[in-house]
């Protein structure tokens, strides 16, 4: 395995981890609302579906103002660039 290969593997299963982790939280977050007295299955699916889109738009949202500000949000072909992150001769965070 190349050595930039064992990175990449890394940062994948780190981004695998996380994500399943916050799946396993909503999970139970779902679980606890839908035990509670007084819910009904579809107070639950509604809020759900609130949610969903409520968390769609928020990432939309992101997507079109990281584009306005001239930084790719999901190519990463900018970013890669190390000439692409500096500004004025500084190294500059991608978005700022």
């Amino acid at each position: 395995m190349v050595r930039g290969d064992a990175a990449l593997t890394a940062i994948v299963t780190a981004i695998a981890l996380t994500v399943l982790r916050e799946g396993s939280e909503t999970v139970l977050f779902l679980i606890g609302i839908a035990s509670s007295p007084g819910t009904t299955r579809a107070a639950l699916g509604i809020g759900s579906l609130l949610g969903l889109a409520a968390g769609g738009a928020a990432g939309g949202c992101f997507m079109l103002a990281s584009a306005s500000a001239g930084e790719p949000a999901v190519r990463g072909d900018r970013l890669a660039d190390p000439a692409a992150r500096r500004r004025n001769g500084r190294a500059v965070c991608p978005g700022s």
